[in-house]
């Protein structure tokens, strides 16, 4: 949720500008291209943060107890602060803003060719919040990936069925998408920026076609979540109360799923619990009987319960990404 509150944040600055009088004064006074660089990084950041939680919630389960809500909300605390501190940089006299040809305002690139100071704050922000970033979101769903892929192969001694295979492919089109996505946004303008940086001549249609596809990503970003998250769906109707579902789907009676049954979103996998269908007709028919051979079956040794199945990996996955 924060990254498309951050995203339609970035579209309001953007749009606010041709209806705003006040537009050369906002520009002159450096506000507009500090609003828009700020929502851009907490946008970045975000979808960092967002992918280092799936991370450890499935690749290294033991340290998953630390997902809570309390270190959620220090992290997106550390995202905003971190995001002030490079927006609000210029503003304090290390870099500027000016005013582009094409209508907006942005970092002054070319001030680097005649400033250190300059051409240090133009290396860091882009090490920092571009190429740090980037590494560590193909890093980690590219070990979501392998994770899933070995918890199935050591499974069932390698023996891998079709549903698995589906599940492994729905994995990587997600990792694939998001990691696409997050590189068509922002490489261009990042090498746009560097090459004005270092003194390169850049055309105009160059330059305006970095600035949109770096700005893009608060379009199609809310898409690429509505469409693959399931939760994120959910917390949408949350937000918003006509979209809640009526008093008649309330109560309407839940479906019965199969044992084994997985549904895959954005957020990762989860499977639904076994349902014992026997179980249950016992208990309608009011002849459920318990003995303590019975109880004693159906209770997991300790040895059982230490290991990891695949279908447990895929419950933490579940619970992931609700930045």
């Amino acid at each position: 949720m924060r990254v498309i509150q951050s995203d339609y944040c970035l579209r309001f600055a953007e749009n606010a500008r041709p209806a705003c009088t006040l537009y050369k004064m906002l520009c002159l006074g450096q506000v507009d291209g500090f609003l828009i660089l700020l929502f851009g990084l907490i946008s970045i950041n975000t979808l960092t943060a967002i992918s280092v939680i799936r991370y450890i919630k499935g690749c290294q389960p033991q340290h998953a107890h630390h997902v809570n809500k309390r270190n959620i909300c220090l992290v997106i605390a550390a995202v905003w602060l971190c995001s002030l501190f490079w927006a609000g940089a210029p503003l304090l006299g290390w870099g500027s803003y000016r005013a582009h040809g094409y209508g907006t305002c942005e970092i002054d690139w070319t001030q680097a060719l005649y400033s250190v100071p300059v051409k240090l704050y133009v290396i860091s922000i882009f090490f920092f919040n571009f190429f740090v970033p980037l590494f560590v979101i193909v890093f980690t769903y590219v070990s979501i990936i392998r994770t899933v892929n070995s918890s199935h192969k050591s499974s069932r001694g390698g023996d891998i069925s079709e549903r698995q295979r589906k599940i492994e492919r729905s994995i990587t089109r997600v990792s694939l998408i998001l990691c696409a996505a997050f590189l068509l946004a922002w490489s261009p303008y990042a090498v746009i920026s560097m090459w004005s940086a270092w003194g390169y001549q850049i055309p105009p249609l160059n330059s305006i076609l970095a600035s949109l596809f770096a700005k893009s990503a608060s379009f199609y970003n809310p898409f690429i979540y509505i469409g693959m998250s399931s939760k994120f769906r959910k917390d949408l109707q949350g937000l918003f109360y006509c979209l809640r579902p009526t008093s008649a789907h309330r109560h309407t009676p839940p479906v019965l799923a199969r044992a084994g049954d997985v549904h895959l979103d954005v957020d990762g996998f989860k499977e639904d619990e076994p349902v014992d269908h026997n179980a249950s007709e016992n208990v309608q028919e009011g002849k459920t009987e318990s003995s303590p051979e019975s109880e004693s079956q159906r209770r997991p040794s300790p040895e059982s319960s230490k290991s990891v199945s695949p279908h447990g990996l895929m419950r933490k996955l579940s619970d992931s990404g609700r930045l």
